[in-house]
């Protein structure tokens, strides 16, 4: 948005989380196309999370209009938790990789994990947003942000760097884009035994357990590669049984959501108690 709401002096505060209160198609996609025609007083974030990547829309050292509130704007980065008004399931992934952002975001500004520097829309100005968050979370804002925070605190354990999780790079304040993937599971590290698969056109989930009952922590894109260090047997979904494991998280994705479906130069591993061990 190229500055218009005014640079930002010193560091932010914290991140305010907004609900989108769009649909199904209010996507990254969809958000790059619409801000550019979208008068911005009306508001904006800095950053937009959807199921098919995250948009920055603005430089973190920039203000953005997104609190209708003068503090809220001037102290707090503001991200997007897109599609709320569409699939719930998509809704939380999204919600979920808007947390994974914000422990790289805390990280970089050197900001404590608590209600200080954890904000919902409607602590700056009277507004229902963020209106899913507040419906899926126990309809308070100490529930919903004790949600958020307990997620924050447990993706922050396993974050490594500033690319981890979300794939966007915030040492840098510029503008960019970028598809949201897990890089804990993705092909940047050496290994001894490491195969890589390309994601399918329909992308593939990652998962907790090798079954689809089980809650999904990542949706990895379209034509990404990522890393695999061998198999499990689980759910059976098209009559394909066989889930690959993750390189370094050890979370499952079903191997029939990649362009190679075969297991060629994978090893088979137990699971055992929701962890697979080699």
């Amino acid at each position: 948005m190229n500055g218009i709401a005014g640079k930002r002096i010193g560091k932010p505060q914290g991140i305010v989380l907004h609900n989108d209160a769009g649909s199904q198609a209010a996507t990254v996609a969809f958000y790059k196309e619409w801000l550019k025609s979208h008068p911005p007083y009306l508001g904006f974030a800095h950053l937009y999370v959807a199921n098919d990547g995250i948009f920055q829309a603005e430089d973190l050292s920039n203000m953005a209009w997104h609190t209708a509130n003068a503090l809220g704007n001037r102290e707090y980065i503001g991200i997007e938790i897109c599609q709320s008004l569409g699939n719930l399931n998509v809704f939380l992934d999204n919600e979920r990789k808007a947390c994974q952002l914000v422990v790289q975001l805390l990280k970089k500004y050197h900001l404590p994990i608590t209600d200080k520097t954890i904000k919902l829309h409607c602590e700056f100005t009277a507004t229902a947003c963020p209106h899913r968050s507040l419906e899926c979370h126990g309809g308070t804002i100490k529930g919903v942000r004790d949600y958020w925070i307990k997620l924050i605190k447990q993706y922050k354990q396993t974050s490594s760097d500033d690319k981890d999780k979300t794939g966007l790079d915030l040492n840098h304040d510029k503008k960019e884009t970028t598809n949201t993937s897990n890089s804990n599971n993705h092909d940047n590290n050496s290994s001894s035994h490491i195969v890589r698969r390309v994601v399918g056109s329909a992308g593939v989930y990652q998962r907790k357990k090798p079954t689809t009952k089980a809650s999904a922590s990542y949706l990895l894109q379209p034509g990404q590669k990522f890393g695999f260090k061998g198999y499990v047997k689980g759910e059976s979904i098209s009559g394909n049984p066989y889930w690959l494991v993750g390189k370094n998280s050890g979370e499952f994705c079903w191997s029939g959501g990649f362009t190679d479906k075969s297991l060629t130069g994978l090893k088979q591993l137990q699971w055992i108690n929701s962890n697979q061990r080699s």
